[in-house]
């Protein structure tokens, strides 16, 4: 079992993270300025909003940027899902060179869930 930590609006630390697993929990802009060995980024369908509608009225480039942060926080592996048809669309514009897809198929009744 490895303990989830929130870490963002002055809230947590990374004072444990090189001395036992974690998993940290933030918001994109909570992880500008840091990198972290793996990251997951989940959820990015396409219909996901990165950021609020008027903010995009003001800056129409601002959800790029943010999810530009978020992706550019990994050291070695960065994790990307989508469950939707679609993924958002600033993932399904990423060079094909880039992304190693994986397809998950539906299992059988027979077959007994994962959980984890």
């Amino acid at each position: 079992d490895t303990p989830l930590v929130y870490l963002g609006n002055s809230f947590g630390s990374l004072a444990e993270s090189d001395t036992k697993p974690l998993v940290y929990l933030m918001t994109f802009h909570s992880s500008k300025g840091l990198d972290f060995r793996n990251v997951f980024i989940p959820s990015l369908n396409s219909d996901t909003v990165i950021v609020g509608k008027q903010a995009l009225v003001n800056d129409p480039d601002l959800d790029r940027r943010v999810l530009f942060v978020a992706v550019t926080r990994s050291r070695e592996n960065l994790f990307l899902s989508f469950n939707s048809k679609k993924p958002h669309p600033h993932v399904a514009n990423l060079p094909k060179s880039v992304v190693t897809e994986v397809k998950v198929t539906k299992k059988s009744k027979s077959d007994k869930e994962d959980f984890f």
